[in-house]
C-alpha cells in the first residue's frame, strides 16, 4: 500500500486491486454503449474501445476519466489493466500525480472488460 497525495492534494492509500480515474480523451465508438478511448501520460499512451460504464462523466466526445484496476504501484508509478478491448497491449503504466482516487477504490470487477 502506498499512501501519496496526488492531484490536488487529496491522500490516496492505494493498493492493488483499487480502481483509480485516470484522464483520458474520448470519441465516438462501434457501438452506443461504447467509446473510442486515449489515454497519454508523459508519452505513455494507450488507445482502445471502452464500455461508457467504465467511463466516469460518460461524455460522447472530449474529455473524461477512465476507470482502471491497478495491478502494481511504486512510489511514483501504478500500473494498471485497461478496460475495454486495445489493439496493442491491457496494461498501463502512468504516475500517480496525474490520476485522481475512485470514491469507492476497490474495484469490483476481476477483469476490467
Amino acid at each position: 500500500m502506498i499512501d501519496k497525495d496526488v492531484r490536488g492534494g487529496t491522500r490516496l492509500n492505494l493498493s492493488v486491486g483499487d480502481g483509480i480515474w485516470v484522464p483520458c480523451r474520448v470519441g465516438n465508438g462501434p457501438f452506443p454503449d461504447e467509446r473510442r478511448v486515449s489515454v497519454d501520460i508523459d508519452g505513455n499512451e494507450w488507445f482502445g474501445f471502452v464500455n461508457i460504464r467504465w467511463l466516469r462523466h460518460k461524455v460522447k466526445e472530449g474529455d473524461d476519466e477512465i476507470l482502471v484496476k491497478v495491478v502494481d504501484v511504486s512510489e511514483n508509478t501504478f500500473t494498471g489493466r485497461m478496460p475495454g478491448n486495445s489493439i496493442e497491449r491491457s496494461f498501463f503504466e502512468g504516475q500517480l500525480a496525474k490520476v485522481a482516487p475512485n470514491d469507492n477504490l476497490q474495484t469490483r470487477h476481476s477483469r476490467a472488460s
